[in-house]
């Protein structure tokens, strides 16, 4: 089916509703480009040029189609968790995809997936501001939605962005490592800020699923939540590592201690496995019991070798006095929160293989 008639169908509904209001203000600030895609799908009106941008942006910039794979439900859930909108504006949103599913040739499930991408591509074209200053949630609703699996899909969506950015906590705490000496106080104190932010994503992200666990859940349902929560839990723990190796890096720096050459390879190698396994659960965030367990288990117990093989080695370099007390005794402890965000991970892995259920 041809996306943009879909959006066009769409734009000739009135876009009273806040969610619709606020993208097609978004699309607005395109300027020419709105008007240049829109050439492109032929002539159209003013109104629905924004419409015309939007698809065209679907269509070359994200390579989507509009299709009717999956149900209404699980469409309006989507739309729920990239729009942000509330309860009152997603009854909204509900009640134009189903008439306009009864009154057009276009059923209800393709125009909710229209209207997801329409706010995807509002979203693509028109990011938000990420400033660590200012902490806000990206796609959970400020109140909880009488539809169970609009309510969990948006904390998956949350979490899964909560995991990109313990991840990037994870990469900026390794350029720490890797520094050399040179003065990284900037990326520390970004460190501490991003530790803030999984602080408070973990307690609004578990309050709101706490609140969800309260509704009429199903079976399946009820076990998600659970997951996500323990997910949530995992990835603050994993934040928490990752400021203890930023503090260990910080007095090893202040004390200007040195880690021998051998020491930083070692480092190096096992930070490298770690982070193997963290992009192991990024590419399954949204993954649902998919058993991703057999590279899990590999990754868990390679990490588990190397940090009881390294430990055993420098202490031999210590005994021997290749390498300061102080110094070593912050390498071992950097070895030790190394295998603890590889638990962590491990214990993510389990959730999306669909073993953590309760």
């Amino acid at each position: 089916m041809n996306a943009f008639s879909v959006f066009a169908t769409l734009s000739l509904f009135d876009f009273a509703s806040e969610p619709l209001g606020k993208i097609e203000g978004k699309m607005k600030k395109l300027g020419q480009t709105s008007g240049s895609l829109g050439r492109f799908f032929g002539q159209v009106t003013v109104k629905m040029m924004p419409i015309a941008a939007t698809a065209g942006a679907v269509a070359f910039a994200l390579g989507v189609s509009i299709s009717a794979a999956a149900g209404f439900e699980d469409k309006m859930a989507e739309v729920g968790a990239v729009s942000r909108a509330s309860a009152v504006e997603m009854q909204q949103l509900e009640s134009t995809a189903r008439d306009l599913g009864a009154t057009t040739r276009y059923s209800a499930s393709e125009v909710g997936e229209a209207e997801k991408y329409l706010a995807m591509a509002a979203e693509k074209l028109v990011p938000g501001e990420d400033d660590l200053g200012e902490f806000h949630l990206k796609y959970i609703s400020t109140a909880i939605i009488s539809t169970p699996s609009i309510n969990i899909n948006q904390a998956k969506l949350e979490a899964k962005s909560m995991l990109e950015l313990v991840s990037d906590m994870y990469d900026l705490t390794m350029e720490v490592m890797l520094s050399s000496g040179k003065k990284m106080g900037k990326s520390v104190e970004k460190i501490y800020s991003m530790e803030d932010r999984t602080d408070l994503l973990e307690r609004e992200i578990s309050s709101f699923l706490v609140k969800v666990s309260r509704e009429n859940l199903s079976k399946d349902q009820s076990n998600e939540s659970s997951v996500l929560l323990q997910k949530v839990n995992d990835l603050e723990s994993i934040a928490d590592q990752c400021e203890s190796l930023t503090i260990l890096l910080r007095r090893k720096y202040d004390k200007n201690l040195d880690i021998s050459e051998k020491g930083v390879e070692e480092l190096k190698e096992i930070a490298g496995k770690v982070r193997e396994f963290l992009d192991l659960i990024l590419k399954h965030a949204m993954d649902r019991n998919l058993n991703i367990m057999p590279e899990a288990e590999v990754l868990e117990n390679t990490i588990d070798d190397m940090r009881r093989k390294l430990r055993k080695e420098h202490i031999k370099r210590l005994n021997s006095q290749k390498c300061s007390v102080d110094s070593g005794l912050i390498f071992i402890d950097m070895l030790s929160s190394f295998e603890k965000i590889g638990d962590h991970a491990y214990n993510i892995a389990e959730g999306i293989s669909g073993l953590r259920n309760p």
